[in-house]
């Protein structure tokens, strides 16, 4: 479905005071048919006036063209796509805090609300009992975690007090799962800051320069404006260096950026990286991780728990996973581009979605992984899926930690989670046709 952003309807109401005779020729000083009688013809309005004993036309008077009345059409509801975007693919929404309050939008200088008029009632009970759930996690224990900050000087200061404002409380949310005395390595970078990305601070300080180089290609102009207007950032627990250990968060954002929008998403899904890798680092799984445990299983739960902890209400976080859904259908191959119409062919994706393929297995890891995930979560608890996390370790496989805390197979898992991610897709893609 594609929506103009406003569409604005222009009526034009014309009123005039026409005789039975308006088909008769006017002119000045001709004869007219009745006293007072008026006609508009060519923009001037005429009356029928006395001259001595004839009745003429008087002069014209200008008529001033009809002031054109705007009709509001109403813009996009709760529960709406986004708005497709120019030159920029499928759309976005955008996003604001104002005194800590996370604020939305269809557009990015108008129209933020913090609030969303869908009850729960209006949503999956799977949906609505998954996000409870990671909504309402409180820590057993509190763990003082400290940030070690280290930040580019030309930094955009409105997204950096924001990001800093976050990472507070995500590690109040994460609290019991650091270890007593842990350290964060925080990098705040822009496409400017090719000399601070250091060994002691990143995990893959390869990949955080091919970050750098791609924004300052003038052939990729249009990643940053769209795809990466919002930043691109990791986190990751650093396997070497005096900082080794420890979780290296670090975001490269535009210098030139306005500071009039953020994405809550990108940092708290991060730091799940960042937490399920303080187990799989002492568990000897990351070295492997890629073999050893589902990709559907990292980035699915990456991006669900990501939007879960940022996004205050149940309505904005389905629109983001079905924006999620749709964005990847249209950006992607053509055996991404496909509706499913069958349990079958969800059990297939997931299976594909295993592996890290950089094709269609990666993409459908964010998609049908997170709603897995969100199904395992909602039928077995918030623990559930970190059991599993914290149980993987080389000597066993990841099948076998699933059958150990949730009582059946992967396999299982997939046939039986299968008719609500269909019901899911098929809510998001039916409307692109």
């Amino acid at each position: 479905m594609r929506r103009t952003a406003v569409a604005i309807g222009i009526a034009f109401i014309i009123t005039s005071s026409l005789s039975p005779f308006a088909s008769a020729a006017v002119k000045v000083g001709g004869a007219c048919p009745r006293l007072n009688v008026t006609k508009v013809a060519a923009g001037s309005s005429y009356t029928c006036i006395r001259n001595g004993k004839r009745l003429v036309w008087s002069s014209g008077v200008n008529v001033p063209s009809p002031t054109p009345s705007l009709i509001a059409v109403s813009g996009p509801k709760d529960g709406d796509p986004p708005l497709p975007l120019e030159n920029c693919g499928y759309g976005t929404y955008y996003y604001k805090s104002i005194n800590g309050v996370t604020e939305r939008s269809f557009y990015a200088d108008t129209g933020y609300t913090n609030s969303d008029s869908r009850p729960d009632v209006l949503f999956d009970p799977i949906r609505v009992k998954a996000y409870h759930a990671i909504r309402d996690h409180f820590p057993a224990h509190q763990t003082e975690t400290k940030v070690n900050f280290h930040i580019a000087h030309d930094f955009p200061p409105d997204e950096l007090s924001l990001l800093k404002m976050q990472i507070g409380s995500t590690l109040k949310f994460w609290s019991d799962y650091f270890p007593n005395g842990s350290q964060i390595q925080a990098s705040f970078l822009t496409e400017k800051s090719d000399s601070m990305i250091d060994d002691r601070y990143f995990t893959n300080t390869v990949d955080a320069k091919w970050i750098l180089s791609t924004y300052v290609d003038p052939k990729n102009e249009g990643i940053r404006i769209c795809g990466w207007r919002n930043g691109v950032a990791g986190a990751h627990v650093m396997g070497f260096g005096e900082n080794a250990g420890q979780v290296g968060y670090w975001i490269v954002f535009p210098s030139s950026h306005d500071g009039k929008y953020w994405d809550p998403t990108n940092l708290t899904h991060e730091f799940t990286h960042g937490v399920q890798d303080i187990f799989w680092t002492k568990n000897g799984v990351m070295g492997v991780r890629d073999t050893l445990v589902a990709y559907n299983f990292t980035e699915g739960g990456g991006y669900l728990f990501g939007i879960a902890m940022s996004l205050p209400n149940i309505g904005w976080y389905q629109d983001d996973l079905y924006r999620k859904i749709v964005s990847n259908y249209l950006g992607g191959s053509a055996l991404v581009r496909h509706i499913p119409s069958s349990t079958s062919e969800i059990i297939q994706m997931l299976k594909t979605s295993e592996k890290n393929d950089g094709d269609v297995g990666q993409t459908w890891a964010y998609t049908v992984g997170s709603q897995l995930w969100e199904w395992v979560i909602a039928n077995y608890g918030f623990d559930a899926y970190w059991n599993i996390v914290k149980g993987l370790n080389v000597n066993q496989s990841f099948d076998e930690i699933v059958i150990k805390v949730v009582g059946k197979s992967k396999d299982n898992l997939y046939a039986d989670a299968a008719p609500y991610i269909l019901k899911n897709f098929q809510a998001a893609l039916l409307s692109q046709k």
